[in-house]
């Protein structure tokens, strides 16, 4: 419901872009878990958090988030992927899935946080 508190996990592993979508989720009143950083850690807290809406970075340091991505699919939450690369940067088996420029865009941000009920 609008209005509602929302919490969205944060996969990101650049510390300026992570204060930046930080601050940007927090004014439409969202919570933040995260910014996970490693593939390991977003897929512990794809795991074991509860939360209403993911941001996946791709390319992590180590690695990629696409197994925090089939663990999100599988628990039915919703989520976009974050890149520079374009669908051709993602795996072809999770392209279904909204995609979010980098450099991001703030209003390109908000209207996918609409779509998706979070903000």
């Amino acid at each position: 419901m609008p209005g509602d508190f929302r919490s969205v996990l944060l996969v990101e592993d650049d510390l300026l872009v992570g204060l930046f979508l930080t601050d940007i989720l927090a004014g439409v009143g969202c919570e933040v878990i995260g910014p996970a950083s490693t593939p390991m850690e977003a897929e512990r807290l794809a795991t074991e958090q509860s939360f209403d809406f993911a941001i996946l970075d791709v390319g992590l340091v180590g690695g990629t988030s696409f197994k925090a991505a089939e663990i999100l699919t599988s628990r039915g939450l919703p989520f976009l992927f974050l890149t520079a690369y374009g669908a051709s940067g993602i795996r072809e088996d999770l392209r279904s899935n909204p995609i979010l420029a980098k450099p991001v865009e703030v209003e390109v941000l908000r209207a996918h946080l609409r779509r998706a009920g979070v903000a």
